[in-house]
Protein backbone atom coordinates (compact mmCIF):
# COMPACT_ATOMS: atom_id res chain seq x y z
CA UNK A 1 0.00 0.00 0.00
CA UNK A 2 1.38 3.40 -1.02
CA UNK A 3 0.24 6.87 -0.10
CA UNK A 4 1.88 9.30 -2.57
CA UNK A 5 5.15 7.39 -2.54
CA UNK A 6 5.04 6.59 1.20
CA UNK A 7 5.29 2.85 1.81
CA UNK A 8 3.12 2.10 4.84
CA UNK A 9 4.24 -1.52 5.27
CA UNK A 10 7.91 -0.55 5.34
CA UNK A 11 7.22 2.31 7.75
CA UNK A 12 5.35 0.02 10.13
CA UNK A 13 8.13 -2.60 9.89
CA UNK A 14 10.84 0.02 10.60
CA UNK A 15 8.78 1.38 13.50
CA UNK A 16 8.34 -2.09 15.03
CA UNK A 17 12.04 -2.92 14.65
CA UNK A 18 13.05 0.43 16.19
CA UNK A 19 10.58 -0.03 19.06
CA UNK A 20 11.83 -3.56 19.75
CA UNK A 21 15.47 -2.47 19.70
CA UNK A 22 14.73 0.50 21.95
CA UNK A 23 12.86 -1.60 24.52
CA UNK A 24 15.57 -4.26 24.41
CA UNK A 25 18.29 -1.66 24.94
CA UNK A 26 16.36 -0.08 27.85
CA UNK A 27 15.94 -3.51 29.46
CA UNK A 28 19.64 -4.28 29.02
CA UNK A 29 20.71 -0.93 30.50
CA UNK A 30 18.32 -1.41 33.45
CA UNK A 31 19.75 -4.89 34.12
CA UNK A 32 23.40 -3.88 33.77
CA UNK A 33 23.37 -0.47 35.43
CA UNK A 34 20.62 -0.76 38.04
CA UNK A 35 19.48 -4.28 38.89
CA UNK A 36 22.89 -6.01 38.74
CA UNK A 37 24.69 -3.52 41.00
CA UNK A 38 21.71 -3.44 43.41
CA UNK A 39 21.76 -7.22 43.77
CA UNK A 40 25.55 -7.23 44.21
CA UNK A 41 25.32 -4.59 46.93
CA UNK A 42 22.58 -6.50 48.74
CA UNK A 43 24.53 -9.77 48.50
CA UNK A 44 27.57 -8.07 50.04
CA UNK A 45 25.67 -7.26 53.27
CA UNK A 46 26.81 -9.47 56.12
CA UNK A 47 24.06 -11.94 56.99
CA UNK A 48 22.44 -12.12 53.55
CA UNK A 49 22.59 -15.66 52.18
CA UNK A 50 20.49 -15.26 49.01
CA UNK A 51 18.89 -12.41 47.07
CA UNK A 52 16.59 -12.45 44.08
CA UNK A 53 14.60 -9.71 42.39
CA UNK A 54 11.40 -9.75 40.37
CA UNK A 55 9.79 -6.68 38.82
CA UNK A 56 6.04 -6.09 38.84
CA UNK A 57 4.84 -3.69 36.18
CA UNK A 58 6.58 -1.61 33.55
CA UNK A 59 8.71 1.50 33.62
CA UNK A 60 10.54 3.23 36.41
CA UNK A 61 7.52 3.18 38.70
CA UNK A 62 7.37 -0.64 38.69
CA UNK A 63 7.54 -2.21 42.13
CA UNK A 64 10.46 -4.52 42.60
CA UNK A 65 9.98 -7.58 44.80
CA UNK A 66 13.18 -8.65 46.52
CA UNK A 67 13.41 -12.01 48.21
CA UNK A 68 15.99 -12.24 50.97
CA UNK A 69 17.27 -15.21 52.87
CA UNK A 70 18.91 -13.98 56.06
CA UNK A 71 21.39 -16.01 58.07
CA UNK A 72 19.84 -16.54 61.50
CA UNK A 73 23.27 -16.22 63.17
CA UNK A 74 23.33 -12.50 62.37
CA UNK A 75 20.79 -10.20 64.10
CA UNK A 76 17.94 -9.57 61.68
CA UNK A 77 17.56 -5.94 62.80
CA UNK A 78 21.16 -5.19 61.85
CA UNK A 79 20.83 -6.88 58.44
CA UNK A 80 17.52 -5.17 57.68
CA UNK A 81 18.94 -1.76 58.60
CA UNK A 82 21.66 -2.20 55.96
CA UNK A 83 19.15 -3.52 53.40
CA UNK A 84 16.85 -0.57 54.04
CA UNK A 85 19.73 1.89 53.56
CA UNK A 86 20.75 0.28 50.24
CA UNK A 87 17.17 0.31 48.93
CA UNK A 88 16.55 3.91 49.97
CA UNK A 89 19.70 4.97 48.10
CA UNK A 90 18.56 3.02 45.03
CA UNK A 91 15.20 4.81 44.97
CA UNK A 92 11.94 3.38 43.74
CA UNK A 93 9.37 1.21 45.45
CA UNK A 94 10.30 -2.19 46.83
CA UNK A 95 8.51 -5.12 48.38
CA UNK A 96 10.77 -7.21 50.58
CA UNK A 97 10.04 -10.83 51.29
CA UNK A 98 12.14 -12.44 54.00
CA UNK A 99 12.30 -16.18 53.45
CA UNK A 100 12.64 -18.56 56.32
CA UNK A 101 12.15 -22.23 57.11
CA UNK A 102 9.20 -21.98 59.46
CA UNK A 103 7.60 -25.27 60.44
CA UNK A 104 4.10 -25.79 61.89
CA UNK A 105 5.35 -25.61 65.49
CA UNK A 106 7.05 -22.25 64.89
CA UNK A 107 4.02 -21.01 62.98
CA UNK A 108 1.81 -21.96 65.94
CA UNK A 109 4.18 -20.14 68.31
CA UNK A 110 4.02 -17.04 66.11
CA UNK A 111 0.22 -17.20 65.99
CA UNK A 112 0.13 -17.25 69.81
CA UNK A 113 2.36 -14.15 69.91
CA UNK A 114 0.39 -12.11 67.36
CA UNK A 115 -2.20 -10.66 69.76
CA UNK A 116 0.40 -9.43 72.28
CA UNK A 117 2.40 -8.14 69.31
CA UNK A 118 -0.52 -6.09 67.98
CA UNK A 119 -1.28 -4.85 71.50
CA UNK A 120 2.32 -3.68 71.89
CA UNK A 121 2.14 -1.83 68.57
CA UNK A 122 -1.07 -0.08 69.63
CA UNK A 123 -0.03 0.75 73.20
CA UNK A 124 3.74 1.12 72.82
CA UNK A 125 4.39 -1.22 75.78
CA UNK A 126 7.15 -3.34 74.33
CA UNK A 127 8.53 -4.58 77.65
CA UNK A 128 5.28 -6.52 78.10
CA UNK A 129 5.72 -7.93 74.61
CA UNK A 130 9.18 -9.16 75.50
CA UNK A 131 7.82 -10.94 78.58
CA UNK A 132 5.03 -12.55 76.51
CA UNK A 133 7.41 -13.70 73.77
CA UNK A 134 9.84 -15.10 76.32
CA UNK A 135 7.14 -17.00 78.23
CA UNK A 136 5.45 -18.45 75.14
CA UNK A 137 8.69 -19.35 73.34
CA UNK A 138 10.23 -20.99 76.40
CA UNK A 139 6.99 -22.87 77.03
CA UNK A 140 7.34 -24.41 73.55
CA UNK A 141 11.09 -25.00 73.89
CA UNK A 142 11.84 -22.46 71.18
CA UNK A 143 14.80 -20.08 71.01
CA UNK A 144 13.73 -16.50 70.41
CA UNK A 145 15.05 -13.04 69.64
CA UNK A 146 13.14 -9.79 69.71
CA UNK A 147 14.38 -6.36 68.64
CA UNK A 148 12.81 -3.12 67.53
CA UNK A 149 13.58 0.27 66.06
CA UNK A 150 11.36 3.25 65.32
CA UNK A 151 9.71 1.58 62.32
CA UNK A 152 9.80 -2.20 62.80
CA UNK A 153 9.68 -5.06 65.27
CA UNK A 154 12.04 -7.94 64.50
CA UNK A 155 11.07 -11.39 65.74
CA UNK A 156 12.98 -14.64 65.32
CA UNK A 157 11.75 -17.99 66.61
CA UNK A 158 13.96 -21.04 66.16
CA UNK A 159 13.89 -24.76 66.92
CA UNK A 160 15.85 -27.76 65.62
CA UNK A 161 13.71 -28.05 62.50
CA UNK A 162 13.44 -24.46 61.34
CA UNK A 163 13.53 -20.71 61.78
CA UNK A 164 10.72 -18.16 61.61
CA UNK A 165 11.84 -14.58 60.91
CA UNK A 166 9.40 -11.69 60.86
CA UNK A 167 9.77 -7.97 60.32
CA UNK A 168 6.59 -6.28 61.49
CA UNK A 169 5.81 -2.63 60.80
CA UNK A 170 5.05 -0.50 63.86
CA UNK A 171 2.89 1.91 61.90
CA UNK A 172 1.03 2.47 58.66
CA UNK A 173 2.85 1.24 55.56
CA UNK A 174 3.63 4.61 54.03
CA UNK A 175 7.21 3.69 53.25
CA UNK A 176 8.62 3.04 49.82
CA UNK A 177 9.72 -0.32 51.23
CA UNK A 178 7.02 -2.82 52.14
CA UNK A 179 7.83 -6.03 53.98
CA UNK A 180 5.99 -9.26 53.32
CA UNK A 181 6.16 -12.20 55.67
CA UNK A 182 8.05 -15.19 54.37
CA UNK A 183 8.05 -18.80 55.32
CA UNK A 184 7.64 -22.23 53.90
CA UNK A 185 3.83 -22.12 53.96
CA UNK A 186 3.36 -18.57 52.67
CA UNK A 187 6.02 -18.40 49.92
CA UNK A 188 3.97 -20.40 47.47
CA UNK A 189 1.05 -17.97 47.72
CA UNK A 190 3.16 -14.98 46.67
CA UNK A 191 4.38 -16.29 43.31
Amino acid sequence: MNLRGFKVKKAILVFLITLTLGLGAAYFVQQVQVIGPLLEELESIEGIEEVSLRRRGLGRQAKKRIRLKINNEVPIAMVFGHVQHVLEEAGGEFVLQVEDSANPMLWEAFQSIQIPLEEAIMTGRFTLLEEEVKARAENLGTKWALALDRQYIYLVLENEDGVLQRIISRGPEENKIQVWAGGAVENEQLD
